[in-house]
């Protein structure tokens, strides 16, 4: 059930389609609500995300790909028939669209109580939220926690493999974590001081299972 590819491929695959796209496009509210709430078959979703890591592999920064291009005829290119749920999205909102599916897989994960989103997280990364630092998540506008949600979903998923670039007791956004393409939303988002790594799971776990 587990997405194999390992995180340092899924690393440069968005580093390089970062790099060809000049002005990425977010994912409608409807195509997000649609992620998260049709697609919930996990060799479904794994099989999405493959194709997506794949797409951004082989993007090319001097090829005239038009970003309005649908993901579908991309990868028609390398010979790959493009999943019914992501082929009529196009190549502008690929990056977003691998963040709403990589966050959905690890809904999923959760749903199943015998698997683990983070298996290669390390302890220091899994401490546990207290009751006020609960309520005070609860309060963040929805939009805010999806921001912060699909933040530290990528950052883990991506670090995985380089434990030592993550200190357990770095503040979430003011230790210089966050990449430029995340910097102005997430301070944005105002958090407290004790938003810092070593809660990033149970932050996630929080968010997710109190998702309205």
């Amino acid at each position: 059930m587990k997405l194999m590819t390992k995180s340092s491929s899924t690393k440069d695959a968005l580093n390089n389609a970062r790099n060809c796209i000049v002005d990425e496009t977010k994912l409608t509210r409807s195509e997000a609500e649609k992620i998260q709430n049709k697609f919930t078959d996990m060799p479904e979703v794994c099989k999405m995300l493959r194709q997506l890591i794949l797409l951004m592999k082989y993007m090319e920064k001097d090829r005239t790909d038009d970003p309005k291009q649908p993901i579908c005829e991309f990868l028609r290119k390398i010979s790959i028939e493009a999943m019914p749920g992501i082929s009529g999205i196009t190549l502008e909102s690929c990056v977003f669209l691998w963040q709403a599916l990589a966050l959905q897989r690890t809904r999923l994960m959760l749903d199943h109580q015998d698997e683990e989103p983070y298996a290669g997280i390390q302890k220091q990364f899994k401490e546990t939220l207290t009751s006020e630092q609960k309520k005070a998540l609860d309060e963040l506008p929805a939009k805010k926690k999806y921001v912060l949600l699909t933040y530290l979903n990528e950052l883990i998923v991506l670090n995985l493999d380089e434990p030592d670039l993550m200190n357990p007791n770095y503040h979430i956004v003011e230790d210089g974590l966050a990449p430029a393409y995340f910097d102005d939303d997430l301070h944005k988002l105002n958090l407290p001081q004790w938003c810092k790594l070593k809660y990033a799971e149970d932050i996630i776990k929080h968010l997710i299972q109190t998702e309205g």
